[in-house]
């Protein structure tokens, strides 16, 4: 069973560049390019994992993160801002990368949602 991931990120280079290392694991990806479009689409659907970037073009995501953990959501919080890590763990955030980072390193983070998922710890 594949994990219905939604990837949150004002940047279509970065989404591009998040999907392209996310390729050969077992998900369904979906892209939000706003904080409003976030919101709206966590509202609407059921997603497994939120890779979640806080400063967005139209506001940041803290609140986005807040109703995602709400619903269950593991949320992978990404920032260049190193100061937002403590709040995002606070907030619920499961993991925080820091912009920029390899796209292993997402993978990773992702991977490990799969493997909680396979244990029935998600």
């Amino acid at each position: 069973m594949s994990l219905r991931i939604l990837i949150a990120e004002d940047n279509y280079t970065l989404r591009r560049l998040y999907m392209k290392g996310l390729e050969n694991l077992d998900i369904d990806i979906i892209e939000a390019g706003s904080a409003k479009d976030t919101m709206k689409l966590i509202a609407a659907e059921s997603f497994d994992v939120m890779i979640c970037d806080i400063e967005m073009g139209d506001g940041t995501n803290f609140e986005t993160i807040d109703e995602a953990v709400k619903q269950g959501i593991t949320v992978i919080a990404i920032s260049a801002y190193e100061n937002y890590e403590p709040e995002c763990i606070q907030r619920g955030a499961v993991t925080f990368l820091q912009k920029p980072f390899p796209t292993r390193a997402l993978a990773r983070a992702v991977q490990d949602q799969l493997s909680a998922s396979a244990n029935g710890t998600l």
